[in-house]
């Protein structure tokens, strides 16, 4: 999944997370299961889900590796970047297992380092010139609603049963 992914570097580079540039169906997923393990809705998120929540379900939907260097025990960051290590390898795909895990070993400093890394690799869309927006909207005739592979896209609904 690297091959997919973006990587940032933390603490002086002895710590390379890779997460993934756009929100997939694993991030929605993360985001669906947070909700149901928290007991919030999704209305309520933001005013009662803490920054801890917040970047968990951040991390558990869009990093895709964690590698630690090497590091000596008398390291300033030792504690903070082992806690990161125990988390990302005691993980096994049960929300509730990895949110005890997540609490228990990242720090509020490495939660914050991991927001850092999520925006640092968030793909950047492009602008686009408003010159485009302000003409006039496509003529149907000439422009049969193609999707981003060329096909026709179907404007036929589905029969509810």
């Amino acid at each position: 999944m690297r091959a997919i992914a973006n990587s940032y570097q933390m603490f002086d580079g002895k710590v390379t997370v890779w997460m993934l540039p756009v929100a997939t169906l694993r991030h929605d997923i993360a985001w669906h299961d947070a909700l149901k393990l928290f007991g919030i809705t999704a209305e309520d998120w933001r005013e009662k889900a803490s920054d801890a929540k917040s970047m968990f379900y951040l991390a558990e939907g869009n990093m895709v590796d964690v590698e630690v260097a090497d590091i000596a025990e008398d390291d300033p960051f030792a504690s903070e970047i082992n806690g990161l290590k125990n988390y990302w390898d005691n993980r096994n795909g049960d929300m509730q297992n990895n949110w005890d895990w997540f609490t228990s070993c990242i720090t509020n400093d490495v939660c914050f380092d991991l927001y850092d890394a999520y925006k640092a690799t968030r793909r950047v869309m492009p602008k686009i010139e408003s010159e485009i927006l302000q003409g006039p909207p496509p003529d149907i005739a000439t422009d049969p609603k193609k999707t981003g592979s060329g096909r026709k896209r179907s404007t036929k609904k589905s029969a509810s049963t």
